[in-house]
């Protein structure tokens, strides 16, 4: 098997695991868990972005946490907030739609 179809298997085997627990938590299933289901595939993937594109990693790493921030925002919001059940509010009207976001930095 050559390196090119290697890594386009691979690719593909990430990303229909990805639409399948996507798909599945959208839709109510009850076998989801998906902090342990994303924890799962983020480690994956994380592997195949370190070896294929690694110059891309550091924006991976941050889609999923940050370090550092002042405030929370959709620039600021990550996915591991969205799998601890940080929302958008803050003890007032709602900031953003937290499961919106998770969505979008999810895809």
């Amino acid at each position: 098997m050559s390196a090119v179809t290697m890594i386009v298997t691979e690719l593909n085997s990430l990303v229909q695991r990805d639409t399948k627990h996507l798909t599945d938590y959208q839709h109510g299933e009850s076998h989801v868990n998906l902090p342990a289901d994303y924890q799962a595939w983020y480690t994956l993937a994380l592997s195949f972005i370190w070896k294929i594109v690694p110059e891309r990693l550091a924006d991976f790493q941050r889609a999923y946490k940050v370090d550092k921030r002042k405030e929370i925002d959709f620039e600021s919001y990550t996915i591991s907030d969205y799998l601890i059940g940080l929302d958008g509010t803050s003890s007032g009207p709602t900031l953003f739609t937290s499961h919106k976001y998770f969505i979008m930095k999810f895809i």
